[in-house]
């Protein structure tokens, strides 16, 4: 870094030296020098030629074609990251166990709150449900002592002007967990004394649903969390890969028809965006009747699965009415 500001220095050196001689044109060798000299002191640098960044974005990134999303709407599906382990619960009782919680804690009942908005500072809604029994390993022995609370940080449906939506986000969303437990890389047999064999799974620590994001005002909003009351192991739930697909190929087969029904909106204009998200993704500064906010420093996705034309291979869906890229 240094031998590179010495060159740099010669070189307004030379130019000082071959330069006319009046005011005009003289440069400030010594203003220069010391200006160079602060940069190397506090090791500030010009450039990164193996990642180069332009305003925090990659070079690399700000080169990709971006989606014209006019006339479609964006239908955000967050998959945490982090596991919780949720015991016995699979397939259609982890449907129904969620979806009965959902209707439970995501709703607010009082008269003077909005109709379907909760969040986590509203004393209206409660503030968590729990699923109680969960089956685990203790000391090798089989146990039921626990639980999962399933906690709702936000949770808003414009069911004013589509009474269906409500119902709708929360059957997606037990949908979504109800899938997880279909995986088999996050699902893992014990063999527990004196009982049969027991597939104990776990699950997202978080989901969010959010829709529109590309304009207009939010329509709705699902943002959840699940906690195991016991530790949960690591590596026990992994998102990308089959979940992350599944759950992509399931929004776009089995929920945009629906989705039409209850928005009133054209299936082929609704867009679901699948993806695994970093924790900073479910913390949104939301307010009811505004367009989206995003959250500071989340990264989402560009492109909807298997749409981003600068991806090599075969669509993941060839079905896919992929937007067109802007111009």
């Amino acid at each position: 870094m240094k031998c590179f500001f010495v060159f740099i220095t010669l070189l307004i050196a030379f130019a000082v030296a071959s330069a006319p001689e009046d005011a005009a044109a003289t440069l400030d060798l010594e203003v220069t020098e010391s200006f160079l000299t602060s940069l190397i002191s506090n090791d500030v640098p010009l450039s990164n030629s193996s990642n180069p960044q332009i305003g925090g974005t990659s070079l690399e990134d700000s080169l990709k074609p971006l989606p014209n999303l006019d006339g479609y709407y964006r239908f955000d599906v967050r998959i945490g990251k982090d596991s919780t382990h949720i015991g016995t619960l699979r397939k259609g009782r982890m449907f129904k166990r969620m979806y009965s919680a959902l209707k439970t804690c995501g709703i607010a009942y009082k008269d003077s709150s909005i109709p379907g908005f909760c969040s986590d500072d509203r004393p209206e809604c409660p503030d968590h449900c729990r699923i109680e029994q969960i089956v685990y390993s203790k000391d090798g022995h089989w146990a039921s002592d626990s639980h999962i609370a399933l906690r709702i940080n936000f949770s808003y449906f414009d069911i004013k002007h589509h009474p269906k939506i409500q119902d709708l986000g929360f059957r997606i969303v037990a949908r979504i967990f109800e899938l997880m437990t279909m995986q088999g890389n996050n699902c893992l047999f014990h063999d527990f004394p004196w009982t049969r064999r027991t597939l104990l799974c776990s699950v997202a620590d978080k989901v969010e649903l959010a829709f529109p994001i590309n304009g207009g005002l939010i329509q709705g909003i699902l943002d959840v969390e699940l906690t195991w009351s016991k530790k949960t192991g690591k590596d026990t739930f992994k998102c990308q890969g089959n979940t992350e697909g599944d759950v992509d190929a399931m929004m776009w087969t089995d929920f945009r028809d629906p989705l039409s029904n209850a928005m009133a909106w054209p299936a082929k204009q609704i867009l679901p965006f699948v993806f695994c998200a970093e924790d900073n993704c479910f913390k949104q500064d939301l307010k009811i009747g505004e367009p989206w906010h995003e959250g500071k420093g989340c990264k989402t996705i560009d492109w909807p699965v298997g749409c981003d034309p600068g991806l090599t291979g075969p669509s993941s869906n060839p079905k896919l009415n992929c937007p067109p890229p802007r111009r």
